[in-house]
């Protein structure tokens, strides 16, 4: 349960920064400045639209991401196949050769045409494997300042 609140979290995360993403390069055209790239094209993962999963990695390759993913529209789990754009983004990893099976990743894709199109993956390292566990609390956090004393 923990997990799928984190999960929703990112998501909510992704399209915040989606839109923070978007609101740049709208800002950028309507100052008349030239978006970087050849022949003054925006990159790609500036115009087009992107969306958002996560899931467990079953297969990676140079060129394509297999992961068990949750599929709300059926209500099951599923296994999809992208296409990883040659430059995609990644995080928490070097290269995607550090990326294993089994890894929980975070993946923004893009549809060209028939394909989903890898524009960035967020590998996650943490020891919970993404579950944030609550600190435990210590007695002095406890005191809520009544004037109480404890009596021994």
């Amino acid at each position: 349960m923990k997990r799928t609140y984190l999960r929703v979290g990112s998501v909510i995360m992704g399209m915040v920064w989606g839109g923070c993403v978007g609101s740049v390069a709208v800002t950028a055209q309507d100052e008349g400045l030239e978006p970087e790239g050849p022949a003054g094209a925006a990159p790609a993962s500036l115009t087009e639209p992107t969306d958002y999963t996560y899931g467990t990695v079953e297969a990676v390759s140079a060129t394509q991401l297999v992961i068990r993913e949750y599929n709300f529209e059926t209500g099951e789990e599923t296994s999809t196949t992208y296409t990883i754009d040659p430059n995609v983004h990644l995080t928490n990893v070097n290269a995607l050769t550090e990326i294993a099976v089994g890894d929980e990743v975070d993946v923004d894709y893009a549809t060209r045409g028939d394909a989903k199109v890898v524009t960035g993956i967020i590998v996650d390292r943490s020891p919970s494997g993404g579950v944030l566990e609550p600190e435990p609390a210590l007695e002095e956090d406890l005191d809520f300042g009544y004037g109480y004393e404890d009596e021994e």
